[in-house]
């Protein structure tokens, strides 16, 4: 890069003053890339909270008139579902409809309830998962490396630059 030119194209340092000058370009580019990031965070979040605010009302107008179409529903199912024949009512614009929502399990310590479980010849409530462990061929590689199905892979090298950016203000 020389002085006349602030940009780098292509080609490379050809002198470590010149991979210096390289680095501290690397340096203003990286804290420019992280200002405008920045920056892009700061207004989403501002946008976002604008959005939030302006649908705030609507939000709560829209659970009202919920909370009072289900409350009319349930209060007139059974002449609204003609005896439970049906669970759809339609209205000129909408529908209100009644669905069964499938069951769920929740478990509160799940270490007791599996110690309940195994004591209590449950076990067919136990689910057992099988997995390769990845990491422990990584430390074993030489037997790893036999098994049919089964590379391992350099990691290879690489080369990385990293300025300092901590040590250089943004420059317009």
């Amino acid at each position: 890069m020389s002085k006349r030119d602030n940009k780098i194209s292509g080609g490379a340092p050809q002198s470590r003053a010149e991979a210096e000058e390289w680095m501290s370009r690397l340096q203003k580019v990286n804290i420019r890339i992280r200002d405008i990031d920045t920056d892009l965070r700061e207004q989403s979040a501002d946008l976002k909270v604008r959005a939030a605010a302006k649908v705030e009302p609507f939000i709560n107008e829209k659970e009202i008139i919920s909370k009072g179409l289900f409350a009319w529903a349930e209060a007139n199912r059974d002449a609204l579902t003609n005896g439970g024949k049906t669970k759809t009512i339609k209205l000129e614009t909408g529908t209100v409809f009644w669905r069964q929502q499938p069951a769920k399990v929740t478990l509160r310590g799940v270490d007791k309830v599996l110690e309940y479980l195994s004591s209590n010849r449950l076990r067919r409530f136990i689910r057992i998962k099988k997995e390769v462990d990845k990491d422990a061929m990584l430390r074993e590689q030489t037997v790893a490396s036999k098994i049919p199905g089964v590379s391992i892979k350099s990691a290879g090298e690489m080369i990385e630059a990293k300025p300092f950016e901590d040590t250089l203000e943004a420059s317009s």
